[in-house]
């Protein structure tokens, strides 16, 4: 797949083709409607890949369904269309960085697949991996076997202060009730994200978002192991099935939200966060194991503090609050002390 690499390489100013007859057919063409806000930020902007054919057109791989919801059986076509219809002013020329057949082989393989060709499984949305197969003559899940970190659940620590938890919990509390030790006070928790070509992961985070707000985005590995104190923690989840089927739909799923990601929907720690995000990429389940270890972190500390700052009446509410969230650790067959040890099952 191709939109790894074509990240690591926008960081450079990509060339535009002042004109199609520049263009040798085989070469491959990005519709990127955004460049600055993708290079900058690692948000979302429209992509696309394509193939440019021996008529000056460019072959392409398009998705019926728009949502953000991805169906059980999306479909995919392939299409041909003239540059301006493919990418209206924003192409940009890609450099391969996998070992490639020659032009006239690319072009031939692009039209073979334009022949009616329609897939009734998940792909990769921008149409990537149709360009690398093309590229390449082999599969996405060759090339998935060619780079194990494609697909991969990745984490690393993180650590955030006592009001950052209770804002994720969405828990307000009235001003002056909490001292200023709240702001240094920080608990251990674990950022995710999904590996993808090119050393890049596609995480739910805020960095680098210019309104502090938490969006799906992609950043270099590197980037994304510096959320935590040390850049060279961190490490792969480990799951029972690692096939490169299973990691080409986790990738695939991956680069599906990123594409859709206003359509994702706002974090929230208990029902959307980082590890819902990358969990439901992985399994096709959203789900947060670090969830209840972080209510109880937080509504332990709480407790602590207003019960030496609190009427003592308003400590059985707190309390209680807590004892409740221990319970449903508990009917959900996930004690307590066994949480992060679940979690931390790592390569």
């Amino acid at each position: 797949m191709l939109f790894g690499h074509f990240l690591q390489q926008i960081s450079q100013d990509l060339p535009a083709p002042a004109a199609l007859d520049e263009l040798t057919p085989g070469s491959v063409v990005v519709a990127v409607s955004d460049m600055q806000q993708l290079r900058e930020t690692g948000l979302p902007t429209l992509l696309r890949f394509g193939i440019i054919s021996e008529q000056n057109e460019v072959i392409c791989q398009c998705c019926a369904t728009e949502s953000a919801e991805i169906p059980e059986t999306p479909q995919f076509t392939i299409k041909k269309m003239n540059l301006g219809e493919f990418a209206g002013e924003s192409a940009r020329i890609y450099r391969c960085s996998y070992p490639c057949l020659r032009n006239a082989e690319i072009v031939a393989m692009a039209a073979k697949m334009h022949e009616g060709i329609t897939y009734c499984k998940l792909r990769s949305y921008p149409g990537d991996d149709f360009v690398a197969e093309c590229l390449t003559g082999l599969s996405a899940e060759e090339l998935v076997k060619q780079d194990s970190k494609i697909g991969q659940h990745w984490w690393t620590p993180l650590q955030i202060t006592l009001q950052q938890s209770l804002k994720w919990l969405g828990v307000e509390m009235p001003a002056g009730w909490l001292p200023d030790s709240a702001d240094v006070q920080v608990f251990d928790q674990i950022h995710h994200g999904i590996g993808i070509e090119g050393n890049y992961v596609i995480h739910f985070s805020t960095r680098r978002v210019p309104d502090g707000s938490n969006r799906i985005k992609a950043d270099s590995l590197q980037e994304f192991r510096s959320i935590g104190d040390d850049e060279a923690s961190g490490s792969a989840v480990k799951y029972k099935d690692e096939t490169p089927g299973l990691r080409l739909t986790s990738r695939n799923r991956a680069v599906w939200v990123f594409c859709h990601a206003e359509s994702w929907g706002a974090y929230n720690l208990m029902a959307n966060n980082c590890e819902h995000f990358s969990r439901y990429c992985r399994t096709g389940r959203k789900e947060s194991r670090q969830v209840l270890a972080a209510a109880l972190d937080t509504l332990g500390a709480l407790t602590a503090i207003l019960s030496r700052n609190t009427p003592f009446l308003f400590l059985p509410h707190v309390i209680g609050l807590r004892l409740l969230i221990k319970n449903v650790a508990r009917l959900l067959g996930r004690p307590e002390p066994a949480i992060r040890e679940e979690l931390l099952l790592v390569e």
